[in-house]
This record gives C-alpha cells, structure tokens and sequence, in this order.
C-alpha cells in the first residue's frame, strides 16, 4: 500500500475531469443534472487504470508510471485550456523546486502533484456538493383535477395512442406567410389519410422543454413559474417528462408505454415498456460534452462500434431511426401510448429536401440559434430543405403505423414550436412571435368527427380533448395562453399572448 503515494494524483485527476468539466461549463449545468456524469467518471478511473497497469508493465517503476497516467489522464480527459492551466502549474513548480535543491530531480514532482490534485478534488468536489444541495430536484407539476373516468370505455378495443413531436415544425400558413414555403401538399396527405388539420395552430411555450411538458402534463406550468421563476436550470424538469399525467393516466387504464431514444435525455424515457435507440451505448448530454471538450473526440471512429459520438452522422442515424422504427412499435402489443420526439425540422440541418446527407459548418450541437446559422437566407433554406425531408418520412411513417395496427390508431403529430430564424431568445421584443409559435398540429381521431375538434385547439388541451372523446373524463379546456421566458430565467413567464399574431420583418443579420 506504500506504492499508493505514486499513483494518487492520477486517481484523483482523473475523478476530478468529469466533476470539474461540469462546474465549469454554465451550458452543461443548466441542461444536465448532476448524477449524469458519474458513468464519466467511471470511465475517467477506468482509464487511469488501464493506464497505470501499461505503463508499469513497461517501465516497471512507480513512479514512473504513475507520473505518465497522470499526464495521459491531464492530456485526454481534460479541456486544453485546464491541461495548459495544470500543467503549467506542474512543470513551474518543479523547476523552482529543482532550482532551490541546486540539482534536477523530478523525484519530488510527484508529492507535489498529490498535493495539486487534493485541492482540484476538493475544490470541485466541494463545488459540485454545495449545487446539488442548493439545486431543486423535485417539481410537482401534478394537475390540481384528477381524471375520473365516468362511464365505462365504449369501444370493444382501446386504441393505440401515438404522440410524435416534430421538433420546430411550423405551421402551413406560417410557412406560406413568412417563408413563401407552400406546405400544402403534406397537409392534403394527412387529410387524405384522415387527419384533422388545426389552420392556424399555436403552441402554448417556445421552449421543448416548456411546450411538451405542459402538454404531457395537460397545464400550464406555473407551478414551475413559482418556484424556479429565477433559475437558469433546465434539468429539474426532467421529472415533468418522465412522469407526465398522460403517462399515469394512460397506464391506469392498461397502457403500455413505448418509446424511441431521441438523443435528448429529457424526451428518452428509459423506464417505458418499450425503449429503443439507434445506439447500444447511447450517450447522454453530459457524455457527448465531455468527449466534445476533451481529446476523447479522438474516438469519433466509435461511432461505427456501437457508440453515439457526438456528430452531424449520429444525429442523422439517430432520427432515420426514429421514424423507421415507429411502423415496428406498432406491432406490439396493444394498447399501448407511444412518445417520439423527433429532432427535425429543428436545426441542425442534416439533411437536404432528398434526405441527402449535409454536415453544418460549425461545430456540432443541436442548439437552435440563429446567429449560429447565418445570414438568416441559409437558416430558411435548411429549415425548410429538412420540412421537405420530415415530410417523406412522416408520412411513411404514418402509413407503416396504419398498415400494422390491428385497430385504428389515435395519431398526434404535433410541432412543439415553430422555427426560430426571427426569434431573438434573449429578447421580448424579437423580429416576431408569429414564427415561433406557430406549430402544425395535425390529429388522426377514428370514429370521432372533424367538427368535434376545436380549431383553436393548443398542445396544452390536447390530451384533455382525447380524454374526454375517448375516455368520458369531463375535463375543462384550459384557456389558450402563449407564455415567453428569456434564457436568463428560463422559467419566469410572461404572457404574449396579444402580440403572437404581430406583424414581422425579416430579420437582416
């Protein structure tokens, strides 16, 4: 146990990366939660590990070898600017070192890396202890009514109930008004195919993370309004997706729960009856950011072994997959409710009108921001190559559901919120709303009437609507309210609902 002296500092900087890239980094703090690291620093150990065996098997030296996993570790795991930051540190000290000992003798280099690499570990770890104590873990976004089922369910079978959100899917009008994009022949398939079509819909939020998780929940979120109306923190709401009132409803009633990996750890509901992604290893938010910012973006050939590095390719694999699977999802067992969240139309724009592949260029990330993707002429032309795109797939996606759905399927097809090419987030007073909160929102209902279904319907009535038409529920319609958060307090809302319909002016940069 003696030899452990040498091969601390290794032990702990390598714990420490994955905690330290997380405290660092404002962007990965607000969207994943703090216990989404730890298969990082699993890994991070395991590394270390490997590393130490390797090189001691080679040099058959302690210190050595715990020096070299040290700066394997520094070099691999770590962001450049931290590995310039410690090692500029290491390498200072021990030339003073040298120089007040009148002779170059690395040999006490490594009490001096212990020494470092204790105060990285408690700093950081003492950092990442104080967040998750001052963090709010628990939201309750559970409805103030309960859903009472007043007469028994008047079909001989309950009919699969499939909720697919079209990331960013705008509405046609929208499109046709602002974009000069005629939609109008997808619109005409769903119809044909006996969906009813909302003209005009509007979302209830311009957020995902808002939108489908007020209309899973079936309200507005004002719970959340009230007690994180001054937090930047998206992850505390993961709870509003993973245990929606649809969901508990739904599997009350017999359902089973399906659904398909979207490559965003909220919409990815691991514990559904069926779960499935394109990906044996499938990274969550955390893990693409740490192989993003470190030199393990080496490993990018992963990809082709089963792992889902973060690229353009992946992201592309990862939605083919989603709408190809969702004709084989309808082949098991019923009745069953099925959530997909499909990143697309949503930047990035991977695909061309053809489904032809196209990789960005910029760095890869899923982020919707116009100043990324500029002037606003390329952000129009790639939003609306990929509607091109979504529309093939969806619709074979749909027939696929239809022809292996032993009873008519209910099929929601829902856009979470429109594109964001005139959105400014930061700002109340963007190029427009119209955009942003314009949706399409297309419902396939069997047996029930097109003239039943509110034209002004929003996504936060929709389960309210099918529950009723289906169930006998007896629930009130909320009113239609249109609610805008900027990035700084995410969750403080305020009411647009009067200026959605604005006129809007290109924006010019």
């Amino acid at each position: 146990m003696k030899n452990i002296r040498y091969y601390l500092h290794a032990l702990l900087f390598s714990f420490s990366a994955p905690i330290a890239a997380y405290m660092m980094s404002m962007n990965i703090k607000t969207h994943a939660p703090p216990n989404s690291l730890w298969g990082a620093v699993t890994f991070c150990i395991f590394f270390c590990l490997v590393s130490v065996l390797i090189t001691f098997v080679l040099t058959r030296d302690h210190l050595s070898s715990g020096m070299i996993a040290s700066f394997a570790t520094l070099g691999i795991l770590y962001t450049r600017d931290l590995f310039m930051l410690l090692i500029t540190i290491i390498l200072t000290a021990s030339v003073v070192l040298s120089i007040l000992r009148r002779k170059l003798d690395l040999s006490p280099s490594y009490m001096l890396m212990n020494i470092l690499s204790i105060g990285f570990a408690v700093y950081f770890g003492g950092s990442y202890i104080l967040f998750i104590h001052s963090a709010p873990w628990d939201m309750d976004v559970s409805m103030a009514e309960s859903i009472r089922v007043t007469t028994p369910f008047p079909y001989t079978h309950k009919p699969d109930i499939y909720y697919i959100i079209l990331d960013a899917y705008g509405g046609d009008k929208m499109l046709q008004k602002l974009h000069e994009f005629d939609n109008s022949g997808f619109i005409s398939a769903l119809e044909e195919r006996g969906f009813v079509v909302i003209q005009e819909g509007k979302s209830n939020y311009t957020r995902t993370i808002h939108s489908v998780g007020s209309s899973l929940n079936m309200q507005y979120l004002d719970s959340v309004d009230r007690i994180m109306s001054e937090s930047y923190l998206w992850w505390p709401l993961t709870g509003t997706f993973a245990n929606n009132e649809t969901r508990k409803f739904l599997e009350s009633q017999g359902y089973h729960t399906a659904n398909i990996a979207s490559g965003w750890s909220f919409t990815s509901l691991k514990d559904a009856d069926f779960y499935s992604q394109p990906y044996p290893l499938f990274l969550n938010e955390f893990e693409r950011f740490f192989v993003q910012n470190t030199n393990l973006s080496m490993l990018g050939f992963m990809g082709k072994y089963g792992v889902s590095i973060p690229s353009y390719d992946s992201h592309r694999k990862t939605v083919l997959y989603e709408f190809q699977q969702l004709g084989q999802i309808a082949t098991l067992m019923s009745p069953k409710f099925v959530f997909v969240h499909i990143v697309s139309p949503h930047p990035p724009f991977v695909f061309d009108a053809e489904g032809n592949p196209i990789d960005p260029d910029y760095q890869f990330t899923i982020a919707d921001n116009r100043y990324l993707i500029t002037p606003p002429a390329k952000y129009e032309k790639g939003y609306l190559d990929q509607v091109s795109f979504v529309n093939d797939q969806i619709l074979q996606a749909v027939d696929a559901i239809l022809a292996n759905s032993a009873t008519p399927p209910i099929i929601i097809l829902q856009g979470d919120h429109g594109p964001g090419n005139f959105l400014d987030a930061a700002s109340e007073s963007p190029p427009c709303f119209y955009e942003r909160y314009s949706i399409l929102n297309a419902l396939l209902l069997p047996g029930i009437q097109a003239t039943i279904v509110p034209q002004d319907l929003t996504p936060v009535n929709t389960f309210r609507m099918i529950f009723n038409l289906y169930f006998s529920a007896n629930l009130e319609f909320l009113p239609n309210h249109q609610y805008f958060s900027t990035p700084e307090a995410v969750h403080y809302f305020s009411d647009v609902s009067d200026r959605i319909d604005d006129s809007c002016i290109f924006p010019s940069n």
